[in-house]
């Protein structure tokens, strides 16, 4: 016999040993997946792929069949992580959409769970996942998004730690604005009164001392204690030269102590006028404090709201303050 010849039926007889291979290989995958042996059916299968490679697609499809069904036993009995593994397990070997959406679920079931055990973070965590999964459900997931931040603003805020509260109370909000009632009062409470800061400042820095504002509330109380004294110093003062006036011998002494007691009035008038000016400024000063505190507590900062409809050719604008 030629070489080639020799050649020829050395490579039938390794196909025909593969074919024997690939017929006992599929009975016994069989056999397994029929007692429902699944993951050494699995096995059989991947031997299979490494045999027989142009019916792959085909193996992978079976593989990824039943590590789904192992993967809805698991969620079945409540144990979504495992479940999870097994879903990721199927994904590898077929892409297929009804995959993610079962892993979608199991992270969805997950998540809840986390909300019972007041696990809020993993929750948000686990929500996320089920909307990078299927976008299709952000509506259905961002409410119970808006619930898990919320309730972690309430910790927060249970702890004092007001910057942290407020920024999950707005992300809870962004995602469900009909929890705005709910957010609110909590926003409300954090919130400064302006008019009363205000109205502390008629003595001057006391506004600002009450809200931590020590040098401006020192340096605004300095300077109308200084104008106030200063004042009532060319006052006193004034009186006392009117009175030498009165008594002056000379009409020259007269005239020197007239003009030396009116430029003591001016100054005590300037000094009490300061010293008014000092009292707006500082009662001004204390309510824009209060108002530029209380911005981060607002849903919305906007004081300015305008709506157009071009349709029915109408406009409207309203303005809000905050106080």
């Amino acid at each position: 016999k030629s070489i080639s010849s020799t050649k020829n039926e050395i490579a039938e007889l390794r196909e025909k040993k593969r074919q024997i291979e690939i017929k006992i290989l599929t009975k016994e995958a069989e056999a397994l997946f029929s007692n429902n042996e699944l993951e050494e059916s699995i096995l059989k299968y991947q031997s299979l792929i490494r045999i027989d490679f142009q019916n792959a697609q085909i193996y992978n499809d079976k593989i990824a069949s039943m590590y789904s069904t192992i993967a809805d036993k698991k969620f079945s009995n409540n144990d979504y992580e495992s479940a999870i593994s097994y879903y990721n397990k199927a994904l590898l070997f077929n892409q297929q959409k009804k995959y993610e959406v079962k892993k979608a679920e199991t992270y969805q079931k997950i998540a809840e769970n986390e909300m019972n055990l007041e696990k809020y973070s993993e929750a948000i965590s686990n929500f996320d996942q089920v909307i990078t999964l299927m976008p299709e459900k952000e509506e259905i997931i961002n409410p119970l998004l808006a619930n898990a931040y919320f309730k972690l603003g309430k910790n927060d805020y249970t702890s004092d730690q007001k910057i942290t509260a407020v920024n999950k109370f707005k992300k809870s909000y962004s995602l469900d604005v009909s929890l705005k009632n709910e957010i609110e009062p909590f926003l409300s409470s954090m919130r400064r009164t302006p008019l009363l800061y205000g109205f502390y400042s008629i003595i001057p820095g006391l506004g600002q001392l009450l809200q931590g504002k020590n040098s401006r509330g020192i340096t605004q109380f300095s300077l109308f204690s200084a104008s106030i004294v200063g004042g009532f110093i060319f006052k006193s003062s004034s009186k006392d030269t009117y009175s030498k006036y009165e008594k002056a011998v000379t009409s020259d002494d007269a005239q020197k102590l007239y003009e030396e007691a009116n430029v003591n009035k001016r100054l005590s008038d300037i000094a009490l006028g300061v010293s008014a000016g000092i009292i707006i400024w500082s009662v001004i000063d204390s309510f824009l404090e209060a108002e530029n505190y209380n911005k981060p507590f607002y849903l919305s900062t906007s004081l300015v709201n305008y709506n157009v409809n071009i349709a029915e050719k109408s406009y409207q604008l309203s303005i809000s303050f905050n106080f």
